[in-house]
């Protein structure tokens, strides 16, 4: 029979986990606490505390405790592999790796893990080769593992593999936590096999505004091949997504639907199709803003004596990528310059910019920004948009108006690599971040201004 002691420690590790599973990670810690109060020479307790306290983003105590795990059982390839995870949140690549390399060293196999992680080290330090080859090392020793996949695919279509990118891409359907997220449908999944003739299809939302605006493009091709389309996007885009050529009906994503024959996540529709970078559908225009809206705005913006520039500088700062896609706007601020009216086409401006935004003259209709289809008719009164990746850059891009887009040097994987085009807007010019910082992109589409023929 088991000694107390260590029948204790382990019911307060089972207690921690089940109050972790319940995302209770503070009531969890204490009972992680406890555990290491009672037998602080076991490993387990620390590596659970430290998982639980880095999910909580106190990285600096979730290393500590994993140092602690690996001096006290410097063979276990688990906590190498946490400790990576930790080490990369704290934007510690290089130590990252190393642990991810010595968790396979010490499991090999069975270390599958670290090599999805290393997989996904390699990727973001554009180690693509390497990165693939983890990705197809990970996947084969655990082939239904559904996030592994899916990053598989954002490197395979970032690389231009459209052919295997969709396929992989897909697989997000099988993450648990993706799935919960979306609308459950009843009807059969389409993906292009089935003929659609005389079918009514279900379009389901699925992640962000921008993400919708890019793929309703293919609205058009499901109507040629004789479906009825029934479009579900984010409240916002309703209004505008009614504009599309073809779409019978457009819904919000808690909006009751009637009955349809079959359904397509929009991300999924280039699986469908099967579309290639040759025959992405890329029309100059595919969303049209309203007439009486624009009329509106450009009776609000009066007569215009200098070309009209729309900026999007920032995201909001509670997304995830906020800090690769926004830059402060005393750094934006250096494009400016009095030989063209700037107006802001950003719904909110967040408040780290406003000391800013008080020592510059840009225009602000915040609160007349109601829906997309709002912002799309002060679109229309632009000359040219500047964005940074961000829903209105496809807004833009999807209403064929000249438009900028400003990237992070680890760009999304829509905008593949090294080019200053884009495939799926033909309106769109491409300016990449080649340093840290983005004095470089600022100075180079301010340089753009003086060249183009407004």
């Amino acid at each position: 029979m088991a000694e107390q002691w260590l029948i204790d420690y382990a019911e307060l590790l089972d207690a921690g986990i089940a109050l972790t599973d319940q995302g209770l990670d503070e009531e969890a810690i204490k009972k992680y606490d406890a555990a290491i109060a009672q037998t602080p020479s076991l490993s387990p307790a620390y590596i659970n505390r430290g998982l639980a306290r880095s999910r909580l983003k106190r990285y600096a105590e979730a290393l500590a405790d994993l140092n602690l795990a690996i001096e006290l059982q410097p063979t276990l390839a688990m906590a190498y592999n946490n400790r990576g995870a930790v080490n990369r949140s704290m934007g510690q690549s290089t130590a990252a790796a190393q642990d991810y390399l010595k968790a396979i060293e010490l499991a090999g196999d069975a270390a599958v893990d670290a090599h999805g992680n290393l997989a996904t080290y390699y990727f973001e330090t554009k180690q693509f080769e390497l990165a693939c080859a983890s990705y197809e090392k990970a996947i084969a020793l655990q082939p239904d593992y559904a996030l592994t996949h899916w990053n598989f695919g954002m490197c395979l279509l970032l690389l231009g593999d459209f052919g295997r990118g969709w396929c992989e891409y897909h697989w997000r359907w099988q993450v648990p936590s993706y799935k919960a997220a979306h609308r459950i449908c009843s009807a059969p999944l389409w993906l292009g096999e089935e003929s659609l003739a005389g079918k009514t299809i279900l379009l389901q939302a699925e992640q962000g505004f921008g993400d919708m605006i890019q793929f309703c493009r293919y609205v058009p091709l499901l109507v040629s091949q004789g479906a009825r389309v029934m479009l579900e996007v984010h409240l916002g885009l309703v209004e505008l997504c009614k504009s599309l050529v073809g779409v019978s009906e457009v819904f919000a994503v808690d909006d009751p639907l009637p009955s349809f024959d079959c359904y397509c996540p929009m991300m999924s529709l280039p699986l469908a199709f099967k579309t290639t970078l040759e025959t992405i559908p890329a029309p100059k225009q595919y969303l049209l803003s309203n007439p009486t809206k624009v009329q509106t705005w450009q009776v609000k913006l009066g007569a215009k004596t200098k070309p009209r520039i729309g900026i999007v500088w920032s995201t909001d700062p509670q997304h995830q990528s906020s800090g690769s896609r926004s830059i402060p706007l005393d750094a934006f601020a250096k494009a400016l310059s009095n030989e063209y009216e700037f107006v802001s086409l950003q719904q909110m401006t967040w408040p780290r910019d406003m000391p800013a935004m008080a020592l510059l003259d840009i225009r602000r209709f915040e609160v007349d920004l109601l829906d997309f289809s709002e912002t799309a008719a002060l679109c229309e009164c632009m000359d040219l948009v500047v964005s940074v990746d961000t829903s209105v850059a496809h807004l833009a891009g999807a209403l064929g108006k000249p438009v900028s887009v400003l990237l992070h040097g680890h760009s999304d994987w829509r905008w593949l690599l090294d080019r200053s085009d884009s495939v799926w807007y033909p309106t769109a010019k491409l300016y990449r971040q080649k340093v840290n910082g983005w004095e470089d992109v600022i100075a180079e589409v301010k340089a753009d201004f003086a060249m183009r023929v407004f």
